[in-house]
């Protein structure tokens, strides 16, 4: 690219190009070709020169070990012809300079309509003049467009990073907020309890969702159960007769109770009222046509044997 202009100088739209598309042209070729910065290369490096000026290469790559720089690398981008400026004849005899001062191989990547004679002729001749250390590589359209598509690909994940590093710094700001008031940051602790649980919630729903699938595609379908026997009525009219008896049964020992509890009963009465009830079974005494007028004293044991004899003689209380 040119060093003193702000315009890369080219046949395009309008006649020239801005210089960002030498840029996004130098950038898109350097990530295809590996020149990044972890295998030691940077961009825009000035380098001394024995003339006492500065050489801004658009690639350098920097020995690890003593901070020199090993090798340049010069992108040209052109929609027509690369023209014969006085910008280029100066970088390339800066170039043959570098190469012939300090070793350093420099290489042009020219992607151009058309290289004119007298810009060839000066290429090869520095190439000569360097013993080979310079070198002018011509590119194809096809690799002109896919260090532009490449560039284009850097620029949208350079974009997600930016985002990324801008969305951390909020997070950061509004961390720093909440912990300065305590409602804001026990909500966000709330708000990241929940996005917890969500996050445990999708990973149940895809646990589940891949061990069906293994089980559809994997395991063989479930055997079909066998159907429940059909009723025996045998068995039905046997357990009916069983619960009748046990009624009975039941029944039975409900009555007995019933004349165990009357016979105690009847051992705690007065002896008196049992003798009563020895001779009571006279159903006169407990007849509803009994004699109103008749005293507690005829109900004694005394006047219910009076009362005997009378009978006995053919007198009734009624006769007299």
């Amino acid at each position: 690219m040119d060093e003193e202009d702000d315009r890369y100088r080219g046949r395009g739209r309008g006649g020239s190009e801005p210089r960002k598309i030498g840029n996004r042209f130098r950038d898109g070729r350097a990530l295809q070709m590996g020149r990044t910065e972890s295998a030691g290369w940077k961009k825009e490096v000035a380098i001394e020169v024995s003339d006492g000026t500065n050489r801004i290469a658009d690639n350098a790559k920097i020995d690890a070990a003593t901070g020199d720089v090993v090798e340049t690398v010069e992108t040209k981008v052109a929609k027509g012809k690369l023209k014969n400026t006085r910008d280029l004849r100066e970088q390339l005899a800066k170039d043959v300079r570098l190469a012939n001062d300090k070793g350093i191989r420099c290489t042009w990547e020219i992607a151009a309509g058309k290289i004119p004679k007298p810009v060839a002729e000066m290429l090869a001749r520095a190439a000569r003049d360097t013993g080979g250390l310079f070198q002018a590589v011509e590119l194809t359209r096809e690799e002109r467009n896919s260090a532009f598509q490449a560039s284009r690909t850097l620029e949208r994940s350079q974009a997600r990073e930016a985002a990324q590093v801008l969305a951390q710094q909020l997070a950061r700001l509004k961390l720093e907020r909440d912990r300065a008031d305590p409602a804001l940051q026990k909500q966000r602790e709330r708000d990241e309890a929940a996005a917890r649980q969500q996050q445990r919630d999708r990973g149940l729903a895809d646990a589940a969702a891949i061990a069906k699938e293994f089980a559809e595609k994997f395991l063989p379908p479930p055997a079909p159960q066998p159907s429940p026997p059909a009723p025996d009525k045998g068995e039905a009219q046997r357990q009916e007769l069983e619960r009748a008896r046990l009624e009975r049964e039941a029944a039975a020992a409900r009555v007995a109770e019933q004349r165990r509890e009357a016979a105690r009963a009847h051992a705690r009465l007065p002896r008196d009222v049992v003798h009563l009830l020895a001779l009571g079974q006279d159903k006169e005494i407990w007849s509803s046509t009994a004699d109103p007028s008749e005293t507690v004293q005829s109900r004694t044991q005394a006047g219910v044997e009076a009362r005997h004899r009378e009978q006995q003689r053919g007198i009734t209380r009624g006769q007299q």
